[in-house]
């Protein structure tokens, strides 16, 4: 009876527990200690999807997975960092345009390494770098992985969604102090 009970409790929490991960994968950081306090106005870089993919995606058109991009950025990545960052003025790319903004204290550029998904996303895989922007500076930089794996997604929207959350996550987890 033991053995009966003791396999229960191994199946159980072996279910259980393919059903989480975790919210990202640090793969390398080079100032883990970075404190984003004293920014006040941060501004928040593009995350370039490659658009020429729109169909291997499931995507009817490239107008149809440019739009997902830009919800993706705009009112997932940006709206993110600003819900987590409350207290700062936070600001964004409203197109791919990746220039080095003007003004502003704080930019965080976005870089895709790797897209990971056959017709559905698992992971991404981006480099993060942090620059004062009053002296270009790079103050930092990060590659992780983003993940939102599960079968429970109802669609490429809610899946990007959760990994463009868990990127923003990080960056507020490790970063603000």
């Amino acid at each position: 009876m033991k053995n009966v009970v003791a396999v229960i409790m191994l199946l159980f929490v072996s279910i259980l527990g393919a059903g989480c991960s975790t919210r990202y994968h640090i793969i390398n950081e080079s100032n883990p200690t970075l404190n984003l306090n004293e920014y006040k106005h941060i501004h928040v870089g593009w995350l370039d999807l490659d658009e020429s993919k729109w169909k291997h995606y499931g995507y009817g058109s490239v107008g149809e997975w440019k739009k997902c991009i830009n919800e993706m950025n705009v009112l997932g990545l940006q709206k993110f960092i600003k819900d987590f960052y409350s207290d700062k003025t936070v600001t964004g790319d409203a197109s791919n345009t990746n220039v080095f903004p003007k003004s502003g204290d704080l930019y965080i550029k976005n870089t895709v390494t790797k897209f990971k998904g056959d017709g559905r996303i698992d992971a991404i895989t981006i480099m993060i770098q942090f620059y004062d922007i009053k002296t270009k500076k790079e103050l930092s930089n990060s590659t992780i992985q983003a993940t939102a794996y599960g079968s429970h997604w109802p669609n490429m929207e809610s899946l990007l969604n959760a990994e463009v959350y868990n990127i923003a996550y990080y960056i507020y987890d490790r970063f603000y102090k």
